[in-house]
């Protein structure tokens, strides 16, 4: 059995009517759904390069999201190269907010944007019924609400009341705290106060302050509350687990309590957020459940931004988002969950240094060898290859495109395909084999290199697909043994020092690491910058040297946080006992009781030096 799609064509051009470049359209379902017995996973991605027209592939076809029963939609979101004049080439991004597949053939994807109606939530069925019997069902609707509107009259008169005296300020001082309070001088019997952090309205007697229990929320609940929607069974609006199935965050559908680690409640939970929000001038946290209010983040003048009614309603000012909080909205928290859960996973992106080239075993003494062995948890992985320069490794990341040419300039319906002149070439490591995985054409499968050239072969089975020229792109998308993508891990860009001294010093492999970095996810952006070394021929004042300087002075600038100098560290590492490593550490070069003889590559104890730079740079950012 087949998943029922349609054909999705269009073009997408620039304002000026020119193609964008190195372009690209990625359909993402919203949540998990179900055609028949196909389960069709939420968070599922589709991307289409487009061709140097800026028109959609060929063939390209996405499964129809109203064949399921779940109330799907995919957001469409298109990705392109754009020159800057400060910052060089950039990646753009635009979000085209969500969108659905329905019965037709095909669509342009003018079509899909124009004419997609909003989803339905889940468990919301459609019925057809005649003119006159939805005449008759409004007129009973307008009636229920005209009794309802009379029979809460009085109170709405109170509550605009309540809001007329708020937006005057009715009292007539707003101490931060008691201690505030306490130091007010001159009032008056009768004279009123509202102490911000409990929200309290206090009267002068005329010797003392006394609390009268009244908070301006109180009457501020707002009366148009919707149904509950449709909530998540566990009983949270936006629930977060951790693996013992512990709640560690979420907000609680009986009562709209903020829900902490360890189950902790409103008041615990506050205090968390308190942390975070009230750094922000003006913002704080408030709670007032005799008014309806669980919590609420409002700004300096009371008004909510965020908040939770006690029944588990979620707002955003006045907007009730619960239907969202339970349905598209959940499905990102999961994701998010996801993504938290390997985000101490690490990803190490390089050349022979990182790759562990110089000592007595690479898989050994390499970065991800050493760091996985030293720390399980990062699960440590490695895309080094010796040789290549930041724009290979970039390719072999997924961040840069590879042009290729397509044997017969067709894709076969199985099995393998010739693949000559990739651009860059970035597998190639010695005689080594080498593969990736990743989508050609739009087409799911992998990229191997052997002793006997590249050949692509794609994941499943179907039509021939013809390549032109404008869709012989390939992209890689390197992933675990799990599925799961390195571009979601904490990544530790090694780069450079294989690139001219021409591209170290024109910003080239600034640009080319930027490109790197806005490849990773972006609620998962953790990464390090580490400085290029420079070889033991490149002392100070010379071309050499000076270009690598250019270079880490440039990547410096450009990440400040998340900048690690290691050629700093490991000249600091000289033996001052070793009469070679004094000249050395004054010619700031690696030292020689630290490299392997080839003036570049560590040995055994300049690796384990680069190892215990990392993990202490790992530990000030919270990696480890």
């Amino acid at each position: 059995m087949t998943l029922t799609t349609s054909t999705i064509t269009g073009r997408v051009p620039l304002p000026s009517d020119s193609a964008p470049k190195y372009a690209e359209v990625v359909f993402t379902l919203t949540k998990l759904d179900t055609e028949g017995d196909q389960v069709i996973p939420g968070g599922a991605s589709s991307r289409f390069v487009l061709d140097a027209n800026g028109d959609m592939p060929a063939g390209a076809t996405l499964w129809r999201n109203t064949e399921g029963l779940r109330a799907t939609a995919y957001r469409m979101v298109f990705n392109w190269d754009e020159f800057d004049r400060t910052r060089g080439t950039v990646r753009r991004t635009h979000d085209a907010g969500l969108v659905q597949v329905g019965d037709l053939a095909s669509y342009t994807i003018a079509q899909l944007i124009n004419s997609t109606p909003v989803p339905v939530p889940e468990h919301v069925y459609w019925s057809t019924i005649t003119q006159a019997e939805y005449d008759a069902a409004i007129a009973a609707v307008l009636e229920a609400q005209g009794s309802a509107a009379s029979a809460a009259s009085n109170a709405d008169r109170a509550e605009l009341a309540a809001e007329q005296a708020i937006a005057a300020g009715a009292w007539d001082y707003t101490p931060n705290d008691a201690a505030a309070l306490a130091a007010i001088t001159g009032m008056t019997a009768g004279e009123t106060a509202l102490v911000r952090d409990t929200m309290h309205v206090w009267e002068y007697s005329g010797s003392s302050w006394g609390d009268t229990g009244i908070s301006p929320l109180d009457v501020k609940l707002d009366t148009n509350e919707v149904s509950d929607g449709e909530l998540s069974r566990s009983g949270y609006v936006g629930l977060i687990m951790d693996n013992l199935r512990y709640a560690i965050f979420g907000i609680r559908q009986r009562d709209g309590h903020l829900i902490g680690p360890w189950a902790r409640t409103v008041d615990a939970a506050i205090k968390d957020l308190e942390n975070v929000v009230t750094k922000v001038a003006g913002v704080q946290i408030i709670k007032a459940p005799r008014s309806g209010v669980a919590w609420a983040v409002t700004d300096g003048n009371l008004r909510r931004a965020l908040w939770v009614s006690t029944t588990g309603h979620v707002y955003v000012g006045k907007t009730n988002v619960t239907d969202l909080a339970s349905g598209e909205f959940q499905g990102q928290i999961n994701d998010l969950i996801t993504r938290m859960d390997g985000n101490s996973k690490m990803l190490f992106i390089g050349d022979s240094v990182t790759f562990g080239s110089g000592s007595t075993n690479a898989g050994v003494y390499g970065a991800a060898g050493q760091m996985k062995a030293a720390f399980p948890v990062t699960d440590a992985v490695s895309l080094a290859l010796g040789g290549q320069n930041a724009q290979q490794q970039s390719a072999r990341f997924g961040a840069r495109p590879v042009y290729v040419t397509v044997a017969g300039n067709q894709i076969p319906a199985s099995g393998p395909v010739a693949i000559s002149a990739p651009t860059p070439t970035f597998l190639t490591y010695a005689s080594t084999d080498a593969a990736s995985y990743g989508s050609l054409a739009g087409i799911k499968g992998t990229m191997n290199k052997t002793s006997s050239g590249y050949t692509f072969t794609r994941e499943t089975a179907g039509s021939a697909v013809i390549v032109d020229m404008n869709d012989s792109i390939f992209w890689a998308e390197p992933v675990d043994a799990a599925g799961d993508l390195y571009r979601d891990r904490i990544v530790w860009i090694e780069v450079g020092i294989n690139n001219s001294e021409a591209e170290q010093t024109d910003g080239t492999v600034v640009e080319e690491v930027a490109r790197i970095v806005e490849h990773i996810r972006p609620y998962t952006k953790r990464f390090a910058v580490s400085s290029i070394l420079n070889s033991q021929s490149e002392v100070s004042g010379s071309a050499g040297y000076l270009a690598v300087k250019a270079a880490n002075d440039a990547l410096k600038k450009r990440f400040p946080n998340n900048y690690w100098d290691r050629r700093a560290w490991l000249v600091a590492g000289y033996n001052p006992a070793i009469p070679q490593d004094v000249i050395d550490y004054n010619n700031d070069v690696m030292p020689t009781s630290l490299q392997d003889g080839s003036g570049i590559h560590p040995n055994n104890a300049g690796h384990l030096r680069l190892h215990a730079g990392r993990v202490k740079y790992a530990k000030i950012k919270g990696f480890i």
